[in-house]
């Protein structure tokens, strides 16, 4: 999401989990702050996904697309376990 890939260490940023929100941190050396990020961790049955973005539009909408063939696609609900 950063655009470096896996450049920046593991060790570096951290995720803290509460009943119903997400939060993010990262290590003094990083130049980011966590109020930059949303981030969603979701059902999409029979799996649970994470999505992070960063910007400075709130998104309040997250739409799915389940590709069936390479020209066809239908929509798909995802419900939201906790977020940012």
């Amino acid at each position: 999401a950063r655009g470096f890939g896996l450049a920046i260490p593991f060790s570096q940023f951290s995720f803290a989990f509460s009943r119903e929100k997400l939060n993010i941190s990262f290590s003094k050396g990083v130049d980011d702050k966590p109020a930059n990020w949303q981030i969603w961790q979701m059902n999409y049955i029979p799996y649970k996904i994470a999505l992070a973005a960063k910007g400075d539009t709130e998104i309040t909408n997250i739409v799915s697309r389940k590709f069936l063939t390479m020209t066809s696609h239908e929509f798909e609900t995802s419900s939201i376990i906790r977020s940012t």
